[in-house]
């Protein structure tokens, strides 16, 4: 009898929970497994559905060497709990046609819901009554508001915040890590950040093999695996995947990174009349307003986590010209092939249909969510006429919740769920539940004695990451948010070397608005500036609006190009309510002075300055690039320095306005919280090192943000994945020596 149930438990199914799961999984598959593991595919190549008795014997010695390999413990148990449901798309896609994913997982007991997908007030109906957490024991969203003003948006699903981010995988400033006591990358960050790109962009293990063969970061164009799940990172800027978006390139932002930094051209007005616009209108406009702010320095299109076709580069002639990437394999075979091959003999791709819904779930299936990852490795591919899992060793338990994690005499942990009687053991525990989850389970272990943290800063150095969104009325040309990915640019201020200036580093990234959002943020956001500019007339069209809106689902327009005796009514679509608006996002430097506790059964934090979060000086200097002489407000609405100061076009955050704090919500809304379980260099000074040990608990670890010691200024997703990556390989080692 095996001393413990599992090798080693991973609780929560995120970056952080998902690197380290399937690295240590790939690590450790014996060579002979992989060997037999690598005939069954290619037999199964010949007879997918495996019907041949050849294939189902090879089956049979897999399944029966992983076994014996597991019972022998050269194979490590694995077990991802998540408090979760698996979450798909209920329509069709290129490569589901007929919508297996759901069916399959329910076949193999998982529970499963469906992305809200109707793209009208309908949708908005079933997102909060069906999708929030609130609302719904196992929603998606769910949102925790503190009194300290900030409230934190996460996702509960297999896949963790893969499920609803942006997709944006922005690397940070080294200069980010220079404060973080006890932890060095060795000049390894390169070589980390590259896996982690590769990781997200095609697959875990792919990425591992990349590394293997001495290719991350790339020196050659690499060789992607039959074992990759994606089709890798993309630069989405044009309308429709595979139009030639005339990217102004230069250097990449990194020496080691292949991957241009691609930026919209400017062109002359004479050039605009004879060179059709391919690009989407929220990226170029943003990218055009955003080169002349103050303060800014890197800025361009963003590496996005999701799958789209190559575009296509021809010379004058119409033949083809060099790739943009000349160290990134193309998707998409030549417009111009000499023989292509039957479209039913390529391996087909979701990609990116430009629907602008990516926080909401992704209907065409084209983002890199690490669902796709995890069914892969633990059930297999639901589009396979014969799925076989990857890894034989690793089982998922959606909805399951973990209570307190309890040291073992002798070794190992035991790990109470809630609402279930029965402890689960093993020899090693990662603890992967995001910044909340993870805080509060060492909180409460810590508040239990479940595990020796007395002296331990648990719950210390809490951020809100910087996190900042705001919006732009009535800007002269119109801007189309409801098209695209959600997110297509990224720009950084103050990168710089030097302290006393990169203290106000920040970046700002475009935002798109979904079109089952259209309505609300068509007509809420001027009924919230309405009231707090004192415009009686905003504020009673928004309200109309509203009313309307609530009854149709839409808005009712005059036609102002006829008499208005004679001028119909005329129903708005979802586009034109948000198509004269700009939206962004932020990210900055944070104090970082969070500190939770438990208060009862409930997370609180605060911070130790006595601080509301809003008050953090980051947000002047966000406020600054957005709305100060020159800002991006100035660069959209030229004219705005010449209207009236009640009128003059600015970007109010609707969360942290005069408005909001009279209501009563005023807060920092953060989808990127970190910290509070942070690397140190001890007990003292953290909760974990830097490899994500926890002090004084042999085999815990913890890989997620809430490792992160300070700020990150970016989107955290790539960060936490290289971290992942580092910590799972170290695990792997260890563990390979016993």
């Amino acid at each position: 009898m095996a001393k413990f149930d599992f090798d080693l438990i991973v609780i929560g199914s995120g970056f952080g929970g998902t690197m380290t799961a399937l690295t240590i999984a790939h690590k450790m598959t014996p060579a002979s497994l992989t060997a037999e593991q690598d005939k069954l595919s290619n037999l199964l190549k010949k007879d997918p559905k495996a019907e041949q008795q050849a294939t189902k014997d090879q089956e049979q010695v897999v399944r029966t060497i992983a076994s014996d390999l597991a019972n022998a413990g050269k194979l490590p148990r694995i077990l991802i709990l998540e408090r979760g449901t698996w979450w798909t798309t209920p329509v069709p896609t290129i490569q589901d046609p007929l919508i297996k994913t759901p069916g399959f997982l329910h076949d193999h007991n998982q529970p499963v819901q469906k992305w809200a997908a109707a793209e009208n007030s309908h949708g908005l109906h079933d997102l909060l009554n069906r999708c929030l957490k609130s609302q719904n024991p196992n929603g998606l969203y769910d949102v925790s508001r503190f009194d300290s003003g900030v409230s934190v948006m996460r996702a509960s699903g297999v896949g963790g915040g893969s499920l609803v981010y942006s997709n944006i995988t922005v690397r940070p400033p080294d200069f980010i890590f220079q404060p973080w006591t006890g932890f060095d990358w060795k000049g390894q960050q390169d070589r980390y950040f590259e896996l982690a790109k590769h990781a997200i962009g095609y697959g875990v293990v792919d990425a591992w093999l990349q590394d293997t063969a001495g290719n991350i970061p790339y020196t050659k164009t690499p060789t992607i695996s039959a074992k990759a799940v994606n089709n890798g990172l993309s630069n989405i800027s044009a309308r429709t995947a595979r139009l030639d978006p005339r990217w102004e390139a230069s250097k990449p932002d990194n020496p080691t990174n292949p991957r241009l930094n691609k930026r919209h051209q400017l062109i002359t007005s004479a050039q605009a009349e004879s060179t059709p616009e391919s690009w989407i209108d929220r990226a170029r406009i943003f990218q055009d307003a955003i080169r002349n702010v103050n303060g800014v320095g890197h800025f361009g299109t963003v590496d996005s986590a999701i799958n789209d076709l190559t575009p296509q580069r021809f010379k004058d002639d119409g033949t083809e010209d060099a790739p943009y990437d000349p160290l990134i394999p193309t998707n998409t075979p030549p417009i111009k092939e000499a023989a292509p091959p039957p479209f039913w003999k390529r391996a087909p791709i979701n990609y990116c249909e430009r629907q602008g819904r990516c926080n909401l779930g992704c209907l065409p299936g084209a983002r890199h969510t690490l669902n796709k990852q995890l069914a892969a490795a633990a059930l297999g591919k639901a589009t396979d006429p014969h799925p076989i899992p990857q890894f034989l060793n690793i089982e998922i338990r959606a909805l399951t919740e973990v209570d307190i994690i309890t040291a073992l005499p002798g070794g190992g942990y035991s790990i109470n769920l809630k609402d279930q009687d029965e402890p689960l053991t093993s020899k090693r525990v990662i603890l992967s539940a995001g910044c909340l989850g993870s805080n509060e389970i060492m909180l409460r272990c810590q508040k239990a004695n479940s595990l020796p943290l007395q002296n331990v800063p648990v719950g210390v150095g809490f951020s809100a990451n910087g996190d900042y969104i705001a919006f732009l009325e009535n800007t002269p040309m119109p801007v189309n948010l409801t098209r695209g990915p959600m997110q297509t640019s990224v720009a950084h201020f103050f990168e710089s070397n030097d302290p006393g200036v990169n203290r106000s580093f920040h970046i700002v990234e475009d935002l798109g608005i979904p079109r089952a959002l259209s309505s609300a943020v068509g007509n809420g956001i001027p009924l919230a500036i309405g009231i707090m500019t004192g415009h009686l007339g905003t504020v009673l069209s928004a309200i109309t609006g509203v009313i309307t809106g609530a009854i149709t689902g839409q808005t009712i327009d005059q036609e102002k190009d006829l008499a208005p005796e004679d001028a119909p009514k005329r129903v708005l679509s979802d586009d034109e309510l948000t198509m004269n608006m700009m939206a962004i996002t932020a990210s900055g430097r944070d104090a970082s002075n969070g500190v939770f506790s438990l208060k009862g059964d409930k997370l609180a934090v605060k911070r130790t300055d006595g601080k509301k979060f809003y008050e953090d000086d980051i947000y002047n200097k966000i406020e600054a690039t957005l709305n100060g002489p020159g800002g991006l407000a100035d660069q959209l609405m030229p004219d705005s320095q010449q209207q009236n100061p009640v009128t003059r076009g600015e970007f109010v955050n609707p969360f942290m306005s005069d408005l909001a704090s009279t209501l009563g919500f005023k807060s920092v809304t953060s989808t990127h919280p970190l910290g509070g379980c942070g690397i140190g260099k001890d007990a003292h000074s953290g909760v974990v090192d830097e490899f994500g040990a926890v002090f004084g608990c042999p085999g815990l670890y913890i890989a997620d943000a809430s490792i992160i010691p300070t700020a990150l200024g970016v989107n955290p997703s790539l960060t936490i994945s290289a971290l992942s990556l580092r910590i799972g390989e170290k695990i792997a080692a260890e563990m390979s020596t016993e």
